[in-house]
C-alpha cells in the first residue's frame, strides 16, 4: 500500500514502487518494512536508467506515500551514482541448474542466496534471467557489481520481482565476476551449496548419468531434477539399480525438461514404487546432451540438504577429492568422509591420501567391476586404517582408457540429527588466480580454507582477504605448498580479520611451477551445518 518514487533534480522521475505492488517482506515478521537496495535487491517499477546523463548536481528527493492509513517513514535512505562507465565485455553464461523461493518443510521458506564478487578495477554489469515458471513469464533483471565490491543477493527470486517459484537462474556476466550460490532455509538456517555450471557444460554431458548417496534412509528422501543447459528442452528417464549388481530396481520415472527449464520428481522412492533403506543407485538416460541431472538428498531430522550432480563414466588419468576427512567435530560428533566408484570395465584405482599434517602419503588400491558400485563408507578408516586424519585423496586408473565416475561426501554421524555435504572432485585446476566468493557471514560461522598442490610442484601463492567493498580486510600474507600438499587453515585468523562479514579471499600464485585447487568449507556454528565454496577461477579454461 506504499509507493515510492525518486526525484531527480530537473523534475525527472522514477517509480520505485507502486502502491498494489505486492510487500517485498510478505510472510515476513515485518512485513511493513521495505529495506534494501534499487536495483540490486529491490526490483524498481521503472528503470533508473532513465535518469542517466542528467544533471547531478542539486536536490534529490524519495518521496513514499500510503494510499490508506498512517503515512509511511523513511528511517533512511542514500543514493550512489557511478562515474565510470559500466563494462560487460566477454560476457559468458553461466546457469544455476535450480533456483528457488517456495515452502518447505517444517513451514520454512526455501530461498535462493547469490554473491556476485568483481575484483576488477572497473564496474560489471550482469544480467539475471529466470528459466520458465508455471504460473508467470520469465523474469529479467540486470545490475551493476561496483569495481572492487560484493553484491549479496539473500533472495535472488524476490529480486526478480517473485514472492514464489522455482527454476533455472542465468547469470550474464564476465568471467571476472565470481559467482557463488547457496540455497538457505529460513527457518532452520541449514543451507546447501549450488553449482555455478559453465558455459560449455552442454558439450561435456553424456547420454548417461549416475546419482549417488540416494540413501533412501526413513530419515529422509531424495528429490531428483533435470535442467536444460542448451535451450532446446528434452526428455529423461530415471531408474534405481542395484548399487552391487546394476539390476533394474523399481519403476522408470520420465520427466520432461521445457528448454532453459528444469523438471524435478519429489520423493524419487515413491515415485518409482520401493521401499526405503536399500543400496541403490540413480540412472539417468538423457535424450540430449544439453540435459544436466541432479539430486537434493533431504535429512527430516535436520532439515539439511546435500546437493549430488549426476557423474557420466569419462576417461580421466586423474580425480582430486581436495579434503576428504575423519575426526571429531567441535560437539563432539564423529565426522567421516564415504566414496562411491563406478566403472564400465574392470580395473584398479591407485588411491594416495595426502594429510594435512605434512606426514607421509597413505596407498591403496581399489579393484573395481563393470558396472557395479564400489562403496566405502568411512574411507579414511576402511580404507587407510587411519583413526583421525584430514588430508587430500588422489585417484587414478592404472587404464587411463577406463571410464569412470566417482562422488564422495562427508558428514556427522550424530543419532539425532545428521549434517553434511558432497565433496567437489576437481578434473583441472587453477591455471592462475582463483577466488574464494564467500567466507560466511562473520558472525555464526567459521571458514576452513583447503588449498591442495595438484601438479606435484612446488608453488606459492599471495592470499588476500576483500570486504565487501573491495578493501582489503587485515593483512595479506602468503602460502608456500610443497608438490602434491595440501594446506587447512583459518583464512580470516591467518589474515587477521577475524569478525570479516561476507568476505571473499583471492589467491594469485607468485612462485613455483605448481598448480592447484582451493574451497572453504564454511560451517554454522548454530546449526552445525557445513557448505562447500568452491574458488572461482579467474582465468580462461
Amino acid at each position: 500500500v506504499v509507493s515510492i518514487v525518486l526525484r531527480a533534480p530537473d523534475g525527472s522521475t522514477v517509480i520505485l514502487r507502486e502502491s498494489n505492488s505486492p510487500d517485498p517482506t510478505a510472510g515476513e515478521l515485518r512485513p511493513h518494512v521495505i529495506a534494501g537496495t534499487y536495483p540490486v535487491d529491490l526490483r524498481p517499477e521503472e528503470s533508473l536508467g532513465r535518469l542517466s546523463g542528467i544533471e547531478r548536481q542539486g536536490t534529490w528527493v524519495l518521496e513514499a506515500q500510503a494510499a490508506t492509513g498512517a503515512p509511511p517513514v523513511i528511517d533512511a535512505w542514500a543514493l550512489h551514482v557511478e562515474d565510470e562507465e559500466t563494462v560487460i565485455e566477454d560476457s559468458e553464461r553461466f546457469l544455476i541448474p535450480i533456483a528457488a523461493r517456495t515452502p518447505g518443510a517444517d513451514a520454512s521458506l526455501w530461498r535462493t542466496h547469490l554473491q556476485l564478487v568483481n575484483p576488477t578495477a572497473r564496474p560489471m554489469e550482469v544480467g539475471l534471467t529466470t528459466g520458465p515458471l508455471s504460473e508467470v513469464a520469465p523474469r529479467r533483471t540486470s545490475l551493476v557489481v561496483p569495481a572492487g565490491h560484493r553484491i549479496a543477493l539473500s533472495d535472488a527470486f524476490h529480486a526478480l520481482g517473485l514472492n514464489r517459484g522455482s527454476s533455472t537462474l542465468v547469470v550474464d556476466a564476465s568471467r571476472d565476476v565470481a559467482t557463488a550460490a547457496l540455497i538457505v532455509a529460513e527457518t532452520t538456517g541449514v543451507r546447501q551449496a549450488l553449482p555455478v555450471l559453465e558455459p560449455d557444460t552442454a558439450s561435456q554431458v553424456v547420454a548417461t548419468h549416475h546419482l549417488f548417496f540416494l540413501d533412501g534412509e526413513a530419515t529422509g528422501r531424495s528429490n531428483v531434477g533435470v535442467t536444460d543447459t542448451a535451450g532446446r528442452g528434452g526428455i529423461a528417464t530415471f531408474l534405481f539399480t542395484d548399487a552391487h549388481s546394476g539390476e533394474p530396481v523399481g519403476d522408470p520415472v520420465p520427466l520432461l525438461i521445457p528448454p532453459d527449464g528444469v523438471a524435478t520428481v519429489t520423493d524419487v522412492h515413491a515415485a518409482a514404487g520401493i521401499a526405503p533403506g536399500l543400496e541403490l543407485r540413480g540412472v539417468v538416460s538423457l535424450s540430449d546432451p544439453g540435459l544436466w541431472p541432479w539430486a537434493s538428498v533431504v535429512d527430516d531430522t535436520s532439515s539439511d540438504a546435500i546437493f549430488v550432480a549426476g557423474q557420466p563414466l569419462t576417461a580421466l588419468a586423474r580425480r582430486t577429492l581436495p579434503v576428504v576427512s575423519r575426526g571429531i567435530g567441535r560437539t563432539g560428533e564423529l565426522w567421516t568422509t564415504d566414496l562411491r566408484l563406478l566403472s564400465e570395465d574392470e580395473g584398479t584405482i591407485h588411491a594416495r591420501f595426502l594429510p594435512a599434517d605434512g606426514s607421509s602419503g597413505v596407498d591403496a588400491h581399489i579393484a573395481v567391476s563393470a558396472g557395479a558400485t564400489v562403496i566405502l563408507d568411512d574411507l579414511v578408516a576402511s580404507l587407510f586404517g587411519l583413526a583421525s586424519a584430514t588430508g587430500a585423496l588422489i585417484l587414478e586408473p592404472e587404464d587411463p582408457e577406463l571410464a569412470w565416475a566417482a562422488e564422495a561426501r562427508i558428514r556427522s554421524l550424530r543419532a539425532d540429527r545428521r549434517t553434511g555435504q558432497t565433496l567437489p572432485t576437481v578434473a583441472t585446476p587453477a591455471r592462475g588466480a582463483l577466488l574464494v566468493p564467500w567466507l560466511g557471514d562473520g558472525t555464526d560461522t567459521r571458514s576452513n580454507l583447503v588449498i591442495t598442490e595438484t601438479a606435484g610442484a612446488q608453488l606459492t601463492l599471495s592470499a588476500t582477504v576483500l570486504d565487501a567493498q573491495g578493501r582489503i580486510a587485515g593483512s595479506a600474507f602468503s602460502v608456500e605448498l610443497d608438490g602434491g600438499a595440501i594446506r587447512i587453515l583459518d583464512p580470516l585468523v591467518a589474515a587477521d580479520a577475524q569478525g570479516c562479514a561476507d568476505c571473499s579471499i583471492l589467491l594469485t600464485p607468485t612462485g613455483g611451477a605448481g598448480r592447484f585447487t582451493a574451497l572453504a568449507s564454511v560451517l554454522d556454528l548454530v546449526t552445525g551445518d557445513p557448505v562447500t565454496i568452491a574458488g572461482w577461477d579467474l582465468s580462461s579454461q
